[in-house]
């Protein structure tokens, strides 16, 4: 969505045709895209491990191939919904106000902020489904790495993930 809020107390055509256009523009044309670029991207994945899965006979490679497939799938279930979660309330509320429908300038706003705090949730999903986060985690809060514990986590641990992530998409196949 595109704004902070909307206009909630005039029902001008100006306001229906702005509440239309973000809600159509904003959340459903953006939602109808995820989904069909994630399903694409699904789809492209599974027709590549199966041709993999038919070059290799190595059971561990291929326990391999079928775990990246459904850790992706799941990443991008994951996206999605979050996205629905964060702006299903600001479009619901920015409908129902059209109706006449009062809405207080507090669950206008609060909508619109959960809305925006999506931004943040891409990265946390990403971060939080990451394979060595409990260990760097734990290692950072307990800071057996150092002496500094909280704070070398929060300051260190992104960077160390990032780099061990990049090293290993760069040799897998």
């Amino acid at each position: 969505m595109i704004s902070c809020t909307f206009n909630y107390i005039e029902n001008d055509f100006n306001n229906l045709c702005y509440v239309l256009f973000i809600n159509v523009f904003g959340f459903v044309v953006p939602m109808m895209l995820a989904v069909h670029s994630f399903y694409g991207i699904l789809r492209i994945n599974r027709e590549s491990v199966s041709t993999l899965l038919e070059l290799t006979e190595d059971v561990k490679q291929i326990n391999c191939f079928k775990k990246r497939e459904t850790t992706l799938a799941k990443n991008l279930c994951a996206t999605i919904f979050c996205f629905g979660i964060a702006w299903t309330p600001y479009a619901v509320v920015a409908l129902c106000s059209l109706s006449g429908q009062e809405v207080s300038k507090y669950v206008s706003t609060g909508c619109a902020l959960f809305a925006k705090a999506s931004t943040c949730f891409n990265c946390m999903v990403y971060i939080s489904r990451h394979p060595e986060l409990p260990t760097r985690m734990m290692r950072g809060l307990r800071g057996s790495e150092t002496n500094h514990g909280i704070r070398y986590f929060l300051t260190t641990a992104y960077y160390e993930i990032s780099k061990s992530s990049n090293s290993t998409t760069n040799t897998d196949v």
